[in-house]
């Protein structure tokens, strides 16, 4: 209240907020008239904008600074999942490969995952786990049921991922 603002050229004073979560507010400019304004659209008297900006956790960090705290963000999520989460994001990791490249370290790694589960279903004569896994394993891609199936499993019979 009682800011002066500037707009165009012109000299006014906040006098109300009239919406808070809009930013409008009620201006008395110098000739006396009053009109409402958004805020966002208004200069203080020390050149800055009105509007409010959520302060980025990454402002002034280099590039490299950046995707290094970011994936640091997403390990720590990562490992404050439970285990089954974590089994079912492992699963997940096929759909963001490339579609039929099955040469790559990424997929090895991924292939060596499943593989424990594969081997530990057919030795319990689990067809149900088998076919879902034949068919994630052919088509490089896995649903959210497929799996989370796939991760109740591994988790039942305390299947430890390699690389994990």
């Amino acid at each position: 209240m009682n800011t002066v603002v500037f707009k165009g050229g012109k000299r006014g004073m906040i006098k109300q907020v009239l919406t808070s979560s809009t930013g409008y507010v009620l201006i008395e400019w110098e000739n006396g008239t009053q009109t409402k304004e958004m805020s966002f659209n208004l200069i203080n008297a020390e050149g800055n904008t009105l509007k409010k900006r959520k302060k980025s956790e990454t402002e002034g960090m280099s590039r490299g600074e950046k995707k290094r705290y970011n994936d640091k963000k997403e390990l720590e999520a990562y490992n404050n999942l439970s285990r089954m989460e974590r089994h079912k994001q492992d699963i997940l990791h096929v759909n963001s490969m490339t579609q039929g490249n099955r040469t790559s370290l990424s997929f090895k790694m991924w292939e060596e995952k499943m593989s424990a589960i594969w081997i530990k279903a057919r030795d319990l004569g689990d067809k149900y786990i088998v076919g879902i896994h034949d068919s994630v394993f052919n088509y490089m891609r896995a649903t959210e049921r497929q799996a989370y199936a796939l991760a109740k499993f591994a988790d039942e019979n305390n299947i430890e991922f390699i690389n994990n």
